[in-house]
């Protein structure tokens, strides 16, 4: 689930940046993408080859996403917080 989640986001802001989109028409320049931030006013637009997709976004997701996952549930076993106690019965 987390996976898709990730994914989807990173989808999104791809399909966002894209010169295509209606979004980055507000750049006036050629060659140049609006970056989306949270105020809806302000243009930031960016050369287009500063965001090129390479080879190890690839990796760097799901690697991190893992990480997160896994450190995550060390946590929750190292705090004990889903141990079931036996003695309450």
């Amino acid at each position: 689930m987390m996976t898709v989640t990730s994914l989807a986001l990173e989808i999104a802001f791809v399909l966002v940046i894209s010169p295509t989109s209606a979004f980055s028409k507000a750049c006036e320049t050629a060659g140049a993408v609006r970056v989306p931030i949270d105020v809806p006013e302000e243009v930031l637009c960016f050369p287009a080859h500063l965001f090129q997709r390479s080879k190890v976004d690839l990796l760097v997701s799901p690697i991190f996403l893992a990480v997160i996952v896994a450190g995550s549930a060390y946590v929750v076993r190292l705090l004990g917080i889903l141990e079931v106690d036996d003695d309450a019965q």
